[in-house]
């Protein structure tokens, strides 16, 4: 009988270890399981990737070395209104003008990161960025002014 009891003593030990074995092994397979899940669930970001390259190859198509042609365009009402009221002093004080003289005048404006060096933060708080420009603006009362001449 004690060998009978041995044996049993044995037999649910090994009954136990193989429960226990056979938990573990099942809690890996559900985890295992919850891991492919998660990533076959998560969103591809193959879209995302192909618009930030068609934003980088439109930003190199860019050309920032029109950047001074772009401010004098955007500013040539100002020059203009500036060459007029300077022009129209010139004519009140009696003076004579020959031809269309113009006046060389200054734009200020924040330049283009350098296209060599610059890193793409550069480029983007350029181009999200507000830029300071601006242009010198002559105004006065034109009376007054020519009789100052």
């Amino acid at each position: 009988m004690a060998d009978t009891s041995l044996d049993g003593g044995v037999r649910g030990n090994l009954g136990t270890e193989s429960l226990r074995t056979l938990r573990l092994l099942h809690q890996v397979l559900i985890l295992v399981g919850a891991a492919v899940l998660v990533f076959a669930l998560r969103p591809d970001p193959t879209e995302e990737y192909r618009t930030a390259l068609n934003e980088l190859s439109t930003l190199r198509e860019v050309p920032f070395n029109q950047w001074p042609i772009f401010l004098n365009e955007h500013y040539r009402e100002y020059e203009d209104q500036n060459n007029e009221f300077v022009v129209s002093l010139i004519r009140k004080a009696g003076l004579q003008v020959q031809g269309d003289p113009k006046l060389q005048q200054p734009i200020f404006g924040e330049p283009p990161p350098s296209l060599e060096g610059a890193k793409l933060v550069d480029f983007d708080a350029f181009l999200s960025g507000a830029q300071k420009t601006g242009i010198m603006s002559i105004e006065g009362d034109r009376q007054y002014t020519s009789e100052q001449l």
